[in-house]
């Protein structure tokens, strides 16, 4: 077994040395990772929202949307513990791999507690027993985070390939559990899917830290220095982001109905899956910044200017088509879904905006700006909140959409403000 690790620790190393073209071959790697996901997520997608139809798939987003603003306090942080760590210091790895999985352990029967709570009072989900609400709240919170662990042990070493492996497991586990549920399920609604979902995220982590062990090498289990603080800052942030994604489902259906968070919920759900090259490269770009960044904190600035060209150019290629397929939705999932083609049409610019953010927050964080960073996500998604009851008075299901590219416009003004100051004082 030792000599397997080793194998695989030399494999590691010569990794960590191949040129500087590894940064575009990421960026290839990780947009190809995407683009499979794109295809084997609309088919999940589609499958999903046409059988539950909008409004149980609106009920069924607005518990995932909750869910996930509650899983970023799952591991306090060690995630991204483990990328600022490590980046700079290879040896740390199997000690903070270890530290990550017990602290998503002991987060996870508080936080359980807590989002049951949540979503037993706050969500009118009568259709869905206390038991499928465990099991969703299980699979999302213990199963995706440590899947998300797991996939940022490959990412400090920008082993994209290791990570695409990942990705399209674990994403055609969920279709392949999906579709044995809809075969198998007599009448499939969300108490059946419910069970499906929680098996399929268990599998997923298994293999996924399986997956971890064989290329890195098993964790360690030992003391280690605490890192209380910034770890409440990355959840706290993560939260904030989370929720400046998310927050606006379960309001939707709260305020205007489980059906018109459905037609929402599908609309958005194509969008961000067609803005995966964008996120391709800002996975490829991330650990970057940590790198340019320890060396001086212009490095890291004008890295993210060469990064920025490439982004916008994919962004607005990615909302042109946006804009202009939006009419295919109805087709896939069927009519009742037409309200969904308006919402995709105005949020053609979202791909960009979400690129440019990603930029300027990653960045942020890479020339230790973590507090500044935090600070501006917690008010962009406090702000969002009053603007979407405002908006959607007013304009309906579409004041939903400008409550998103409004906040995210004057967001993204606000962090490339902030990285112009910096930038200015470095100078002078």
């Amino acid at each position: 077994m030792s000599f397997v690790f080793g194998r695989k620790h030399a494999k590691m190393k010569a990794v960590e040395n191949t040129p500087k073209h590894r940064l575009v071959r990421n960026s290839f790697v990780y947009t190809t990772d995407f683009v499979l996901q794109i295809f084997v997520q609309a088919a999940y997608a589609i499958l999903i929202s046409k059988k539950l139809g909008p409004s149980s798939y609106g009920i069924f987003a607005s518990i995932t949307a909750i869910i996930i603003m509650g899983s970023v306090f799952a591991g306090w942080g060690c995630d991204q513990i483990l990328i600022k760590n490590v980046s700079v210091a290879k040896e740390k790895f199997q000690i903070n791999f270890g530290r990550g999985l017990v602290l998503i352990l002991a987060t996870y029967p508080v936080l359980s507690a807590l989002l049951f709570c949540i979503l037993y009072f706050t969500l009118n989900a009568s259709s869905v027993s206390n038991l499928s609400l465990l099991l969703f709240i299980t699979a999302d919170l213990l199963f995706t985070k440590t899947i998300f662990f797991a996939k940022a042990c490959f990412v400090v070493f920008e082993r994209a390939r290791n990570q695409l492996v990942i990705n399209l497991v674990t994403t055609l586990t969920k279709l392949f559990s999906l579709l044995f549920a809809l075969h198998y399920s007599l009448t499939f609604n969300l108490d059946q899917w419910a069970m499906w979902y929680f098996s399929g995220g268990l599998l997923s982590t298994c293999f996924s830290l399986l997956y971890v062990i064989y290329h890195l090498g098993p964790p360690k289990f030992g003391r280690v220095r605490s890192e209380f603080i910034i770890g409440m800052q990355f959840c706290i942030e993560q939260a904030s982001l989370a929720a400046l994604k998310d927050l606006d489902k379960p309001i939707i259906s709260a305020l205007m109905g489980s059906e018109q968070g459905g037609y929402y919920a599908a609309a958005f759900k194509l969008v961000d899956a067609a803005c995966s090259p964008v996120r391709g490269i800002l996975y490829a770009a991330y650990v970057r910044y940590f790198k340019f960044s320890h060396k001086s904190e212009n490095d890291g600035i004008l890295f993210s200017f060469k990064v920025l060209p490439y982004l916008i150019i994919t962004s607005l290629i990615i909302g042109v088509c946006i804009y202009y397929l939006a009419w295919i939705l109805p087709l896939l999932l069927g009519q009742k879904y037409q309200p969904s083609v308006d919402i995709i049409k105005h949020l053609c610019v979202y791909p960009l905006l979400m690129g440019l953010l990603g930029t300027g927050v990653d960045l942020l964080r890479g020339i230790g700006r973590q507090l500044t960073r935090t600070y501006i996500m917690i008010v962009s998604s406090l702000a969002t909140a009053p603007v979407l009851f405002y908006s959607l008075h007013y304009f309906g299901i579409l004041g939903a959409v400008y409550t998103k590219l409004v906040v995210l416009t004057l967001t993204v003004i606000v962090t490339w403000l902030i990285i112009y100051r910096v930038k200015s004082k470095i100078r002078t």
